[in-house]
């Protein structure tokens, strides 16, 4: 449960945590709303780094 509180409380600071994602390319598909799917990527980076974050201060 600390994890998704520590999540709530600084959702709001993603985009500190959105600085050097590199996005790849990514080939259109069909079917695939491609910006929605970029989205989706940054978003699990910024995951990623706020989930490295937390480990260390807990």
């Amino acid at each position: 449960m600390a994890y998704e509180e520590f999540l709530y409380n600084n959702w709001n600071r993603k985009e500190d945590y959105a600085d050097e994602i590199r996005m790849p390319h990514f080939e259109e598909v069909d079917g695939y709303v491609m910006d929605a799917f970029k989205e989706k990527y940054r978003n699990v980076q910024i995951l990623k780094k706020m989930f490295e974050e937390f480990r260390c201060d807990h």
